[in-house]
């Protein structure tokens, strides 16, 4: 990843924490047609736990004022009751659960303050490494034929490798639906110090919401395998 990369990153999460480190407004203040959803489910096969989690906004999407749902608001996931919490850092309040093992699908249910209900159904699908990966040569560009399905529109896949030292790492991205892997690049791979390499990877999803206010409202699925070593040569 370029300096370039780098200082956008460290601006988004500034910007992300600017916006949501302040009290949250009660959702029964707002006109309850203009609450934005924002739905998250996330596999994470290192821990073997599901993980979901919704935020409220009123207007503009995910910077809009997050709220805290009041005068009988509630959200579920497939029957379960989502716990008020607040993330370390970013202090964003959400709604979350975790489950043991893989949640592959489930149904959001969101009723506001006037008794209106929003039913939005999610769904994320496994990918793996390619199972015969044990090294890789520094020195070639690598085809990555990930375990999985091929991406849809609106899918991701990332895998980061890292190296020995702090900041010896390369990342790689596919969002072409219809691929089945990723292209490591040997001018990326060179940069990476001979060595032991450890491997993440997530495939990702993002689409629009479907029953939601006219604010609108995103659904975000994520699935990570467990992490990998594999040797740099």
């Amino acid at each position: 990843m370029n300096t370039n990369n780098w200082i956008f990153l460290a601006f988004a999460l500034f910007a992300l924490a600017f916006t949501s480190c302040t009290d949250p407004e009660p959702s029964d203040s707002v006109d309850q047609d203009r609450i934005y959803t924002n739905y998250e489910l996330e596999y994470n096969a290192n821990d073997d736990v599901t993980t979901v989690k919704v935020t409220f906004h009123f207007g503009e999407g995910l910077t809009g004022t997050m709220l805290s749902l009041e005068g009988g608001s509630e959200v579920n996931f497939n029957g379960t009751d989502l716990l008020k919490d607040s993330e370390p850092i970013t202090n964003r309040t959400i709604y979350t659960a975790e489950f043991s093992g893989f949640v592959d699908e489930g149904t959001f249910k969101w009723t506001d303050t006037e008794g209106n209900i929003y039913t939005n159904m999610v769904s994320t699908k496994g990918i793996d490494y390619p199972a015969d990966l044990t090294a890789l040569n520094r020195s070639e560009t690598y085809e990555f034929f990930w375990q999985g399905e091929v991406l849809e529109e609106n899918e991701t896949v990332t895998l980061t490798i890292n190296g020995e030292q702090e900041f010896d790492l390369q990342v790689f991205f596919q969002t072409t639906a219809g691929s089945d892997k990723l292209m490591l690049f040997k001018s990326q791979l060179e940069n990476l110090d001979a060595g032991e390499g450890r491997l993440k990877m997530e495939r990702k999803n993002e689409i629009d919401a479907t029953d939601v206010t006219s604010a609108g409202g995103r659904m975000l699925t994520k699935y990570i395998p467990k992490h990998k070593t594999i040797d740099l040569n």
